[in-house]
């Protein structure tokens, strides 16, 4: 499990931007790609944050099974998701359309939320959401 440290599991997250900034504080710089998902609860509030990483560049290795059992054993009501490109590069690509589209529908079959897919570089980050790929 992640450090949290200046977020408590008080802290509410309700926007993009609050979601990029753990992102980003939780990221931190690298050459490998990283996913981070944040659990929340039904008023917003961070139930836990997992990070799942990967050995190899340009890939993460956080199988969907795993993050689906990460939110459920939290009883997280809702989810964000994020992750690192380490080439600065803001688009989402094709693995990562997909991964989202099947992680959804997964969610939404256990009545849990996906609110957002934040993709991060430096201090640079793009929401899946705003781009309407959610």
């Amino acid at each position: 499990m992640a450090q949290f440290t200046s977020l408590t599991k008080a802290d509410t997250i309700t926007d993009a931007h609050a979601a990029a900034a753990v992102m980003m504080r939780h990221g931190g710089p690298g050459d490998h790609e990283l996913l981070i998902l944040v659990c929340l609860d039904d008023e917003a509030r961070l139930v836990n944050l997992q990070t799942f990483t990967s050995a190899a560049a340009g890939h993460v290795n956080g199988e969907m099974r795993d993050i689906v059992v990460e939110a459920l054993s939290c009883s997280a009501r809702s989810v964000i998701l994020g992750h690192n490109h380490p080439s600065g590069d803001l688009r989402p690509s094709r693995a990562d359309l997909e991964t989202t589209r099947d992680l959804s529908r997964l969610f939404r079959l256990l009545s849990i939320r996906l609110q957002d897919h934040i993709i991060f570089s430096g201090s640079s980050w793009s929401s899946m959401r705003a781009l309407g790929l959610i």
